[in-house]
Order: structure tokens, then sequence, then C-alpha cells
């Protein structure tokens, strides 16, 4: 050995015996965190567009400006989503400027390639297979319409010799159509031929032959996982999550159901969850022979200081998760039975002990009968409690660094009151869900990318 051999460490530095590992920052904000995915997809799409169509030296400065912006908002205090409320605003101004850019860059490309409605390129380095989607001013008869807006065609923003006018501004249809085996940088018409779809929907249920959702005596079934929307006290602040000695959680109940959309390509299904005092929405969606669901819920926050988590119930206790830090998958081990309610500090200087960790964009949770994988749009925290699995999709709470936080004995910032942090008004959270191993959880992510 060596006089380094002392200094070795096998593993990662996340206990808080000695120090605080301030886990709540994970999902403080998770705003931010959507944000920050976002832009980092389409940043990295419009960056792919530009070298498919050997623009660089037209778009290089541009870009730089858009990812050196990108970089600013993932200083610790921002994506942490611990500072003071006005940082936090100039975020999400930053946020939209760069998605701005980057829609402004691939339609001004799509513009001057001539793209057609109907065309479509793989950018992407994997074949492609799969429901994809188009915009247009255009009715189409041979291909599926999905949904419709009010706007301006992107080919009249994009035309610098021509002013939108109010006569423009016109309804605008998202069709769905499939594409097969579509290799990386080609570029292809969407030719519709014809189908069997394995999609089937009711008030009440949607599967395809590869996975299913069903509402049975007031719960959701996937495949056989149950899945709830839990509410829980949080008496902490942007660094902690603090837990009410006695609080297990209200959980929700489904209020409603009903159709969305019953297509060929794809289904969607409204389910309604009322709390006691908040209603949330969800929407499922599932295209055909997809092997993974889409999960998006909206809602409008009204309560302070809570956290706001989907739990999926495994058929035994959870010992081991699979989530995916710094592009790759990493196992953890937990002790399900471990109860932070019991495990409250009494003493200063010391932060509570936790079944959470953070994930970069999903995890797989290792069963042998089912393995349920997630992948998150900006969900970045998980904790495991006996046989569930909790991701928050909203954290509330109103200061950066509360000196009566339960879970944390010594403040580990100043007292500032923070508002925002609340999270009142409209919020939105997003994740998919497949069942099988790192093959698939790798398949599913490049769907994404």
């Amino acid at each position: 050995g060596n006089n380094f051999d002392k200094f070795k460490y096998d593993g990662e530095l996340r206990d808080n015996s000695k120090t605080f590992t301030l886990q709540g920052c994970y999902s403080s904000r998770l705003d931010l965190k959507r944000y920050n995915v976002e832009c980092s997809y389409k940043l990295d799409l419009a960056s792919r567009y530009v070298r498919y169509s050997d623009a660089e030296n037209e778009y290089y400065k541009l870009l730089e400006y858009a990812y050196k912006m990108l970089l600013r908002n993932q200083a610790h205090d921002s994506i942490c989503g611990c500072s003071i409320d006005d940082v936090h605003a100039e975020n999400i101004t930053r946020y939209k400027k760069i998605l701005q850019i980057a829609d402004g860059i691939i339609n001004e490309l799509k513009f001057k390639t001539k793209f057609e409605d109907k065309m479509v390129i793989n950018l992407s380095n994997k074949f492609y297979s799969g429901i994809v989607e188009f915009e247009s001013e255009k009715e189409y008869k041979d291909v599926e319409k999905f949904a419709y807006r009010k706007g301006f065609e992107y080919k009249l923003l994009a035309d610098t010799q021509r002013i939108p006018v109010t006569e423009d501004y016109k309804e605008l249809y998202t069709y769905l159509a499939e594409v097969k085996s579509i290799e990386p940088d080609e570029t292809a018409f969407i030719l519709q031929e014809p189908f069997t779809t394995d999609l089937k929907i009711t008030e009440t249920s949607l599967k395809n032959s590869k996975i299913s959702l069903k509402i049975e005596d007031g719960k959701i079934l996937i495949n056989s996982i149950p899945l709830s929307l839990v509410d829980f006290i949080d008496l902490g602040d942007s660094y902690n999550n603090a837990p009410k000695s006695d609080d297990y959680g209200r959980e929700f109940n489904i209020i409603r159901s009903k159709v969305l959309f019953k297509g060929e390509n794809r289904c969607v299904l409204k389910i309604d969850f009322e709390g006691k005092w908040d209603v949330v929405t969800l929407q499922v969606s599932l295209d055909r022979e997809a092997d993974y669901m889409q999960f998006e819920f909206n809602w409008n926050n009204t309560q302070k200081n809570h956290l706001l988590e989907v739990a999926f119930e495994m058929p035994e206790k959870i010992y081991t998760v699979y989530s995916e830090d710094m592009d790759t998958l990493i196992k953890r081990e937990f002790d399900p039975d471990y109860d932070i309610r019991k495990n409250l500090p009494s003493e200063k200087g010391q932060e509570a002990k936790t079944n959470t960790a953070p994930m970069q964009r999903g995890l797989l949770i290792d069963e042998s009968q089912n393995n349920i994988g997630i992948i998150t749009k900006g969900l970045t925290q998980y904790e495991v409690f006996q046989n569930k699995i909790y991701i928050p999709i909203l954290r509330s709470t109103g200061m950066i660094s509360n000196p009566h936080n339960p879970a944390r004995t010594t403040p580990a910032g100043p007292p500032i009151e923070t508002p925002a942090l609340q999270m009142l008004g409209k919020n939105q959270a997003e994740f998919y869900v497949f069942f099988g191993n790192e093959t698939a959880f790798d398949e599913v992510l490049s769907i994404f990318l």
C-alpha cells in the first residue's frame, strides 16, 4: 500500500452522519428541473440539425450563446432551487429564451431547406420506428388528426420577407403517423400504409399488446402495479424535506375518468384525482405497439408546505433500485423499513437520514417478475419505503433555510422567505412507464433523444 490507501473510499458520498447533504434540493422548484431537461434536449436537437444542414458557420455563435445561458442556469443554487425568488424568476426567463432560440433555429432550417409537412428526419444515432407528430395548416385525409390550436404557421414566422397579419392566425392541426426503420441522418416521407391497431380504450382502461392500465376498485393498475397519488405535510425548506412525525400521507381519490382521444395510432385517457383541497388531472397516453405509457399531470396548487408524490406499489419490499446518474445506471441498496419520521434528530448539528436518492432521467426497480422502469422529464428524486417507491411531483415550502426544520437541527443558510417556492398556481409533471431490463431502459430513453 501507500500513504493514500487510508483515504480511499468505495461508494457514493451520501453519508450525512457527519455533514449535511441537503437531499431536498432534488425536489425543490421542480419547474426549473423540467425546463432544464426540455432546454437540454431542444438545444441538442437544434445542434444536430445545424450539423446535418452543414450550417455551423451561420449558427455557431447563436448556439454558443444559448448553451452559455443554459450553463448559467445550472449553477448550484439555481438548478437546485435554493436561491431567492428573483434569481429563479430570471432562470425561467433564460429557459424561455433558450427554447425560443432553439425553436427558431429549427424552424429557420426547415424553411430554408423546404422541409415538407410529411417529411421526417432522424437526427439520432440509432434507427427509429414509431409514431411521430407533425403540424400543418393543411387538412390531410390520409393521416390521423390528433389535435389543433390557433397560431401562425412556422413557415410564415421564418420568412423574413413576409409579415404575419390577423388573417394568417389560423387553425393548425397536429397529425399522427407511423414511420419504420429510419436510419440515422435519413430523411423520409410519411407514407401511411394499411395497418391493424392493437389499441383498446374504455372509460376505465387503456391497453395495447404490450402494456395495460385499468382503474379497478378506485385504484390505477399498470399491468399489475398499483399507482396512487399521496400528499404529505412538509415542514422543511429548499434544502430538506421535513415530514411531520405522525404523517403518513393522505391518498387522493379517483373521482372520474373518461376517454379523451380514441385513435388508431394513439389513445388518451383522462383521470381526475381529488385531494382535500385540489383536483389533479392525469392524462395517460399510449401509442400503437408502444411498450411504454406517458403520464402527464396538470393541476392548480392552492396549498402551502406539502409534498405531493406518485407512489408505485411493488409486490415485495424494495431493497434495490437502479437509477441513472452520470449517464449510467447505479445500483443503490435501501433499508425498506427505515422510517425518517421515527428518526428525526434531537441534537444540534444533525440532518436526518433519508431513504431518498437522486436520479438523472429515470430508474429501474430490480424485481424478478415486475421490473418496472420509469423515465422522467425533470423529476430528479425518488424515495423508498417498504414496498413502495415514491416520486415527488411537487414540493411546496416557503423559505431558503427554515431555522425550525425538524429534519435538520442547524440552519443550512439564511432564513429568507421565498413565497414562489410554495409553487402556488399551475404545475405540471411528466414521466413514462415501461416494463423491462436495462436494455429496455436505453431503448425507451433513446426515443426522447
